[in-house]
């Protein structure tokens, strides 16, 4: 009963994120509610915060826990994305925010303790990015990430930064004293 995301698809569907429920699906027009729970064939994890829709309307599904959850909506199939000691993995399967960048084909990580992370679309390919310790204690402790005009801008646990993704350099805003 604890909803940490809702999330409205160009259908009209809601998807809603919940702590230690999975993901509902309802869509008011329809009537219709489907669930998706933990197992193999689902969810990794049953606390889900953000949902996002790429291009394709596929949904990428953030856990608190379990790492990243990618669903294909028209095979209604799921992949999990996980951390390993493999650098090409994402660092922490404790995701906290993901954002959507249609124009360069990827989804942005904003991991606990893990940094921020990139996931190229067509590649599948994830780069980690550990900022340095110039941006603050809590710098790779992530809480938010907002995409404005081609800059990123992450909430950190101690200050506020803004990341270029084509320089893949980040500048302190605002720092916690």
């Amino acid at each position: 009963s604890s909803i940490w995301n809702i999330m409205k698809d160009e259908q009209g569907t809601l998807w809603i994120g919940t702590f230690y429920g999975g993901v509902s699906l309802l869509n008011p027009e329809l009537t219709h509610s489907e669930y998706f729970r933990v197992s193999e064939s689902e969810l990794s994890y049953p606390v889900v915060g953000k949902i996002v829709e790429d291009k394709d309307s596929n949904l990428w599904i953030a856990t608190d826990g379990g790492g990243l959850n990618f669903m294909d909506r028209k095979h209604k199939t799921f992949k999990s994305y996980q951390s390993t000691s493999n650098p090409n993995t994402i660092s922490s399967n404790i995701i906290k925010d993901i954002v959507y960048d249609r124009d360069n084909a990827c989804l942005w990580v904003g991991t606990h303790h893990g940094g921020l992370n990139k996931l190229d679309l067509k590649t599948k390919q994830v780069k980690r990015y550990t900022l340095p310790p110039r941006l603050g204690v809590g710098r790779n402790d992530i809480r938010s990430i907002k995409l404005h005009e081609g800059l990123l801008y992450i909430g950190t646990r101690s200050s506020l930064i803004v990341f270029d993704p084509k320089t893949e350099h980040g500048e302190l805003l605002i720092k916690e004293e």
